[in-house]
């Protein structure tokens, strides 16, 4: 019964704002339950992950491998939801491409979102990036709403161990309905031989400044251990990942102050 309660009341938020707003806002543009909402989705900096390419591409360069990824998560459990992803990381001459297909929402609501960026190198320490996303929001089969955007992003190594990553999403966009939330996204990273300390800061259109504080294990290891804290939120997460040869899989969850847990599991596999 009160699982019921939770989706009637979600549902019923969603129609009202839809009749109260003429323009409609992507407002949950929702993550993924995936490997960097381990370590409290601070995705603009970290390990070498798909996820974090398809939010920052200037974490990547011709050194990273190409690579596929595909992730299902089942976010705020009992509220019927799903999420799934397909990602992909290629480099063509100098140049590395990065594209992703997210899937999030159920009969009611669903968000899907087609995203393509690339990363170029300015320096040793400096690196660019540029992502276009296509986003599409269908409500209850009676309304499609669609948006197209560009999100610029950079990465700088300040020092060996110290690195800096930020994002500004959909600085530029274009829709007669859909109005995407800008969002300005900055972490910075401190690499040991032990672990990754990330700490990040996100502020979105609207809402207050959010603190992120994410620690994940050597990457280096053939498994990886990852947590996080999300102050504005209040979410607590962890997560662990496996190496098998060419092949990881992962596992994450991530526990709302005031939703059910969510759970997602991933896998990746590497070209040489």
């Amino acid at each position: 019964m009160e699982s019921l309660k939770q989706t009637l009341f979600v549902r019923h938020i969603l129609f009202v704002a839809l009749f109260l707003f003429q323009s409609l806002f992507a407002a949950f543009e929702f993550p993924g339950v995936n490997w960097a909402g381990a370590s409290a989705n601070v995705s603009v900096i970290g390990d070498s992950h798909l996820d974090r390419y398809a939010q920052n591409p200037a974490l990547m360069s011709m050194t990273t491998k190409s690579q596929v990824s595909v992730q299902y998560g089942r976010p705020f459990v009992n509220l019927e939801l799903n999420s799934t992803s397909l990602k992909i990381l290629h480099h063509f001459k100098s140049l590395s491409l990065e594209a992703n297909i997210d899937y999030f929402g159920d009969d009611i609501y669903s968000e899907l979102t087609f995203d393509a960026g690339g990363s170029w190198t300015i320096d040793s320490t400096l690196r660019v990036g540029l992502s276009t996303g296509f986003y599409r929001v269908d409500i209850a089969s009676w309304k499609t709403l669609f948006a197209v955007s560009i999100s610029p992003g950079l990465y700088y190594e300040f020092t060996e161990r110290i690195h800096f990553g930020s994002v500004i999403k959909h600085l530029i966009q274009k829709s007669p309905s859909l109005e995407l939330p800008q969002k300005f996204l900055f972490a910075a990273e401190y690499e040991s031989e032990l672990f990754l300390l990330l700490l990040g800061l996100e502020k979105e259109a609207a809402l207050p400044l959010e603190f992120g504080i994410g620690i994940i294990t050597t990457p280096k290891s053939k498994w990886q251990f990852a947590c996080g804290y999300r102050d504005a939120s209040g979410t607590l997460s962890a997560g662990w990942r496996v190496r098998l040869a060419k092949y990881v899989v992962h596992y994450t969850w991530i526990g709302h102050a005031e939703l059910p847990d969510s759970h997602g599991f991933g896998m990746e596999f590497h070209f040489k």
